[in-house]
């Protein structure tokens, strides 16, 4: 059942059919519908299918009310659905309470694996672009993840920017035939972004080990759910075990996999003796390290220093990894091929100079960001060094990359130190910017499976990517000079 609240004209763009899926049903976004609107469900009488039909019809989806009422009265009595009309299909309706768009869940006992559908999606075309797409169709997502683990929609090419939004909303293209490749490939051009072909994705990494830190939520979480769906054992390295044990838990439970497949360690990367323990316990109770996930971090905070004497972002996020990754780089040697990823940020592209003097402490640091900018930016720079200057890692393959912009709690003001100011005046703006434009949690971590599993990669000399795909940094992230200099004062700050 086609979305059609942001067609686009067939004149331009070939009308393809695609097909959409999210293989769990965890974290779906509350966006609030801005004011003045608001959702109401089915009532069973003619005026509403009448409603129903002129919606769908306006947005492009039949030529005629009579072929619309004939749809829906088609449609809706051969699906053989769990729960009445009168719970699935929702209007939405503006401050006259006129009908200006609609959405349904499908719950229907004939799907396969426990899919529920997302159906019949539009908006008046005069109502597009006014932000209440996602706020629909969140709302259906939790009517649909009341009664089933997944969900399915169809769509086509014409409305990209929809699919641009299921993306987004953690939704990822199911490939049936070669027509659905020629498809995602012209998907690829219109949202300018590489949506993963199942097909080739689809990767086994059974009997390797990924280490990932912060693994116990957000995108590490993620990772880890994916990676244990491929067969891999997953070690989770966390700041609190007890998160991680929680999270342990939540990840056999969804995925099937023994309590053997997954373990929890301590390692909080603002402590480097926390560091030096960790790396220690592993090479001596782990046989293998295949690919090594640096991914926890803080963001945006005030500068506070830690106990070894460096500003917290900057430890939590690069030096502390830093030195992780060389003590376990002997374990990446023995397991070659292997992989180093250092989940990095586009916001390294905001730090246009370094200064050397403090950029490991940045206590009087002036930057709205902090340290966190210049933090994902050495990720980069280290990243090239280990890729290409030190002896004796080849068949390592090494990569940074950006999730791009995603709603996880590592904005929280209040774990990080923004105290009643943060909660005052900073959350409310970056809670309301965060439902506005920021991806899933799942949606994030593709571009790290991706780094992680494509087999594509295994000769790749590119080190930088976005959407699944390589992408450009800045100037100053591939500066030799400063390659050189911040390696050596991170050698010099942990003690290598």
């Amino acid at each position: 059942m086609a979305d059609n609240y942001l067609h686009q004209s067939t004149d331009a763009i070939a009308y393809l059919t695609v097909y959409m899926y999210r293989s769990n049903m965890d974290s779906i976004p509350n966006y609030p519908l801005p004011t003045g609107y608001s959702l109401q469900l089915y009532k069973d009488d003619v005026n509403d299918k009448q409603q129903w039909a002129d919606i769908t019809m306006a947005a492009g989806e039949f030529r005629s009310l009579e072929e619309g009422l004939h749809k829906f009265e088609e449609y809706f009595s051969k699906t053989k659905d769990k729960i009445p009309l009168t719970q699935r299909v929702h209007f939405l309706v503006n401050s006259d309470g006129k009908y200006i768009g609609t959405a349904t869940a499908g719950i229907d006992e004939a799907h396969v694996e426990d899919y529920g559908s997302l159906d019949w999606i539009s908006i008046l075309p005069e109502y597009q672009g006014k932000k209440l797409a996602k706020p629909m169709v969140c709302a259906v997502l939790h009517k649909v993840a009341k009664y089933s683990n997944k969900c399915y929609l169809s769509s086509q090419t014409t409305s990209w920017r929809a699919i641009n939004m299921y993306a987004d909303l953690g939704f990822l293209p199911f490939i049936k035939t070669d027509g659905c490749k020629k498809a995602w490939q012209l998907l690829n051009k219109l949202c300018r972004r590489k949506f993963i072909d199942e097909t080739e994705a689809i990767q086994s990494i059974k009997g390797k080990t990924v280490l990932i830190t912060g693994g116990n939520t957000g995108i590490g979480y993620e990772t880890a759910m994916e990676l244990l769906q491929r067969g891999a054992r997953v070690v989770l390295a966390c700041r609190n075990v007890n998160k991680g044990y929680d999270a342990m838990n939540k990840l056999v439970a969804k995925t099937g996999s023994n309590q053997e497949s997954i373990r929890v360690m301590e390692c909080d990367l603002c402590s480097l003796d926390s560091v030096r323990a960790f790396a220690k316990m592993y090479n001596e109770e782990e046989n293998r390290l295949d690919i090594l996930i640096c991914n926890a971090g803080l963001g945006w905070s005030p500068s506070v220093l830690t106990k070894d004497g460096f500003n917290a972002v900057m430890q939590a996020n690069y030096l502390g990894h830093f030195l992780l990754t060389n003590l376990l780089i002997d374990k990446l040697k023995k397991c070659r091929p292997s992989r180093i990823i250092n989940v990095s940020s586009e916001l390294h592209k905001a730090v246009k100079s370094i200064d050397w003097s403090d950029a490991l402490t940045q206590i009087h640091t002036s930057r709205w960001m902090g340290a966190y900018p210049l933090s994902k930016l050495f990720q980069i720079l280290s990243t090239l060094k280990l890729k290409g200057d030190l002896p004796n890692t080849e068949g390592i393959n090494i990569f940074a990359l950006t999730p791009g912009w995603v709603s996880t709690s590592i904005q929280d003001p209040v774990e990080y130190g923004l105290g009643i100011f943060g909660l005052i005046f900073y959350y409310p703006l970056l809670y309301c910017l965060k439902f506005a434009f920021a991806k899933t949690a799942k949606t994030g971590a593709q571009t790290v499976i991706y780094c992680a599993v494509e087999s594509k990669l295994e000769q790749s000399q590119d080190l930088y990517f976005e959407n699944c795909a390589a992408a450009k940094v800045s100037s100053l992230a591939i500066d030799e000079v400063s390659i050189d200099r911040l390696w050596k004062v991170s050698c010099e700050a942990v003690g290598l």
